[in-house]
């Protein structure tokens, strides 16, 4: 794919990679965190280790190893998960993970469509890790809405972004929730330099975000 053309990526119900349980009935969890995280596989396709947003990078221990994934790949999800920090090389448990949508911002003279802005309902927007963190819910009913993160300008410290919503022809019927992930480490920010992204909502207003790029 040309350098000038946009990354269409549709979003999928139900991508779960995993989800953990027991057969035994009294089986509770442990104490579980939730946060998004990166995810690396090995050789084989096996997820072999998470890293958190404070670069801390753990082993994963399941007894049933997460397999079928592409080899030496880095995936951005959300987990489910707990950790042991007791052991020489510190291990974590996954219980569930949730791919996201992770890319680097589209550069808006790249654009080979009309910006759109469909309204979804924004849920959280966090930076941390040097990832833009995005959960937003819209209506849907076949799938096949479009996002992307869209960067408008980047000049005098500051990153200026908004979120691109095509429903693409979908009818909106079913709340559905979508995870992005986007990636700034590529970008030419300097600690202290500012993040503005903007999100149309249903109610016809722009939420806006601001964040200190560290």
């Amino acid at each position: 794919m040309g350098k000038n053309k946009i990354v269409l990526l549709f979003f999928v119900l139900f991508c779960g990679l995993i989800t953990a349980c027991s057969t035994e009935d009294d089986w509770t969890y442990p104490p579980v965190l939730t946060s998004f995280l990166s995810g690396q596989t090995d050789s084989e396709g096996t997820l072999s280790s998470i890293v958190l947003a404070n670069q801390e990078r753990f082993l994963v221990d399941n007894e049933e190893p997460i397999t079928g994934l592409v080899k030496d790949t880095l995936y951005r999800l959300l987990g489910v998960y707990s950790v042991d920090r007791t052991l020489p090389q510190p291990t974590a448990t996954i219980y569930s993970l949730q791919q996201t949508l992770s890319f680097v911002p589209l550069p808006i003279d790249q654009l080979v469509v009309p910006l759109k802005t469909d309204p979804v309902t924004v849920k959280s927007v966090s930076y941390s890790g040097g990832y833009l963190n995005i959960i937003v819910s819209m209506l849907m009913k076949a799938g096949g809405q479009v996002f992307h993160v869209v960067k408008r300008s980047s000049v005098n410290s500051l990153l200026d972004l908004v979120l691109f919503h095509d429903l693409n022809g979908d009818e909106e019927a079913y709340p559905r929730t979508v995870y992005l992930s986007i990636p700034l480490m590529q970008e030419s920010l300097t600690a202290g330099d500012s993040i503005a992204l903007q999100i149309q909502t249903y109610t016809d207003s722009i939420q806006k975000f601001q964040f200190v790029y560290k």
